[in-house]
């Protein structure tokens, strides 16, 4: 029997959700013997980002979770940086940060970074790994970064990007309402209208159909002229998904540049055995690093 987007879908929805976290409500409490989470480093060339560790039981909470995706980017990222188009001259937006590697590996090749998620708990968790990037008197009062700093934390919801009526409020979203509590930072606040940027990096973020339009209106909205997107995307159960985001990529203005099937570096291969970088039961194949470019 053929199946309809929307059934797929949630279909997809309810094989990914079961192969991360079993059939139970939740996550199950960590036991009390357990060790406490520990920092995790990752070394890509002459690069290494720390990431500091998170909560020990963070529930069903995706920003948690390193993905095998974001293996991948780091090494396309590491080319890039070798052929100079990533650097000091270099403005880099990073959608669906998650634990923010990728971004904060931008940082240290020395652009101007400002790493995004929908995620309220996501950004909170993440602001002790920026603030160890940052160190020294850059970390002094860091709240989220000023618009343009070096680094800087957004919270963004890809449907912000999609055209609205005049007059319509904000797009609704699980997200908007967090269960994290806010620091000395305050909440963290939303991606500023209209900047756009010279690279986006987006590692292993698009789940489901219902996010293939919101994520590609991002992607063109924020993507300056002559820019370029880079994404990796993990085929799960089928490549339906792949196939839909890549066939909607023209009527979103873009043009597609490589679509590469990719395996994660031999160099990256202990932390795929380690705990600290996941992937689903249900992945069906290689990670496809996919590369996009305004539409002339």
């Amino acid at each position: 029997m053929h199946m309809s987007s929307s059934d797929e879908d949630d279909a997809l929805a309810a094989s990914f959700m079961r192969s991360i976290w079993g059939d139970g409500p939740s996550r199950p409490p960590t036991p009390p013997e357990a060790s406490p989470p520990q920092d995790v480093s990752f070394t890509f060339g002459d690069f290494t980002v720390t990431l500091v560790a998170g909560p020990a039981n963070p529930g069903r909470t995706l920003s948690m979770i390193i993905w095998r995706g974001s293996l991948v980017m780091a090494r396309a990222m590491l080319a890039m940086f070798s052929r100079g188009e990533l650097g000091s001259d270099r403005t880099v937006l990073e959608l669906g940060a998650g634990r923010g590697l990728c971004g904060l590996l931008a940082h240290q090749m020395g652009s101007s970074v400002c790493t995004t998620d929908c995620s309220y708990d996501g950004m909170v968790a993440l602001l002790p790994s920026a603030l160890l990037a940052l160190a020294g008197p850059a970390a002094v009062g860091y709240k989220w970064g000023e618009t343009g700093g070096e680094l800087e934390l957004r919270r963004h919801l890809w449907e912000s990007d999609l055209p609205r009526s005049p007059g319509r409020g904000a797009p609704r979203h699980w997200s908007t309402h967090p269960a994290c509590a806010f620091g000395p930072a305050g909440r963290c606040p939303d991606l500023e209208p209209e900047l756009t940027y010279d690279v986006l990096i987006a590692s292993d973020c698009l789940y489901f159909t219902s996010q293939v339009g919101p994520l590609l209106a991002t992607i063109a909205a924020r993507l300056s002229p002559g820019g370029i997107a880079i994404l990796t995307i993990v085929p799960r159960k089928s490549e339906w998904l792949l196939r839909a985001f890549l066939d909607a990529v023209m009527g979103a203005g873009l043009r597609l540049l490589s679509n590469v099937a990719t395996a994660v570096d031999p160099l990256d291969s202990h932390h795929l055995s380690s705990e600290c970088v996941n992937e689903t039961s249900i992945a069906t194949g290689a990670v496809h690093l996919i590369k996009l470019v305004p539409r002339i």
